[in-house]
């Protein structure tokens, strides 16, 4: 299939029109969409409690006997945050992180991809490179504000700690997609103003998708 990738003028009334939005694409490039990782999060979070944040594995939190928390608006129910539970550039559970079970937000679990969230997505990537796919790019909506995060997420450029070592892989591609998709969101009829900045300036983080954000 072929990837269309729009431009910030069609991306400005994609919606508010219901046009298909494409411009000229190389061959051979390939989409694929998760619409939903955490199904039984978002589910919890959909009928019982609005503000569920991980995944519904409870065994770790039972095991220190902490497996929910009541209020009066409903029970929020212990869980891995699956956005640290990735190990981008191997710093899994390194910043950002909880690894206490009883934390309600950012457990990060046990180890990298411990959980069959991850795992799966993990597993498919990895699928994908040995049938001789090279992965250009990985999204994550994760859209609590409007910003546009690309990595680093774990370091700082600006020699803050933790910083950034010498031999990190160079992002400057996804700084300029990030800025383009930050752009063409922004030109959306009275959307938000999106802001694009490498992650770590929201805050450090490990085991996120934003390490590569993927």
């Amino acid at each position: 299939s072929t990837l269309h990738r729009p431009n910030a003028h069609c991306c400005g009334h994609l919606y508010s029109r219901g046009v298909t939005c494409k411009t000229p694409a190389a061959p051979d490039l390939r989409l694929v969409a998760f619409p939903l990782m955490n199904p039984d999060g978002y589910e919890h979070s959909r009928l019982k409690y609005r503000y569920q944040r991980g995944n519904r594995w409870v065994k770790d939190a039972e095991d220190w006997g902490c497996s929910k928390h009541c209020f009066s608006s409903g029970c929020y129910h212990m869980g891995v945050d699956l956005n640290r539970n990735f190990d981008g550039l191997g710093k899994w559970g390194s910043a950002g992180v909880s690894h206490s079970p009883c934390d309600p937000q950012v457990y990060c679990g046990k180890a990298a991809f411990d959980q069959r969230e991850t795992e799966g997505l993990r597993d498919y990537m990895l699928e994908l490179k040995a049938e001789g796919a090279d992965i250009y790019a990985a999204v994550d909506q994760h859209t609590y504000s409007a910003l546009m995060l690309y990595p680093p997420g774990h370091c700082y450029l600006n020699g803050q700690y933790p910083q950034c070592p010498d031999d990190m892989p160079d992002f400057s591609e996804a700084e300029k997609l990030g800025t383009e998709m930050a752009a063409a969101c922004s030109a959306v009829p009275n959307a938000k103003y999106y802001t694009p900045t490498y992650g770590t300036l929201l805050y450090p983080t490990s085991g996120t998708s934003k390490i590569g954000r993927a």
